[in-house]
């Protein structure tokens, strides 16, 4: 982990692309008079750009065995910390009834 790179941002869409990279030997031998002659040389193993930027074919978060590419859209962060609730003014405009104004620290629903 690089401590210097951005976090993630929570709540936040990202996109992803799977791409996957591995550093194979191949190992070759071949007769030679009595013996065999052999050797191992790298073989590299990777996605190609085509299969990187296909949409994966499946609806996360399912198990898909054979996807069709390696682009999932729009991955949302959780959101696990709740807002800070700030209170604003509260007002009294009749004898029965009072106005509360509240905000939050982020975007919010009701």
């Amino acid at each position: 982990r690089d401590s210097s790179l951005a976090l993630l941002e929570r709540g936040t869409l990202y996109d992803v692309y799977c791409w996957i990279k591995d550093e194979a030997k191949q190992h070759s031998c071949y007769a030679s008079g009595a013996g065999a002659t052999c050797s191992t040389y790298p073989k590299p193993n990777y996605q190609s750009q085509v299969y990187v930027d296909s949409a994966f074919g499946g609806t996360p978060p399912a198990n898909k065995t054979s996807p069709l590419g390696g682009k999932i859209l729009h991955v949302r962060t959780p959101d696990t910390t709740p807002p800070q609730v700030i209170f604003i003014e509260a007002e009294s405009t009749e004898e029965t009834s009072i106005t509360v104004t509240l905000q939050l620290d982020e975007p919010g629903t009701a």
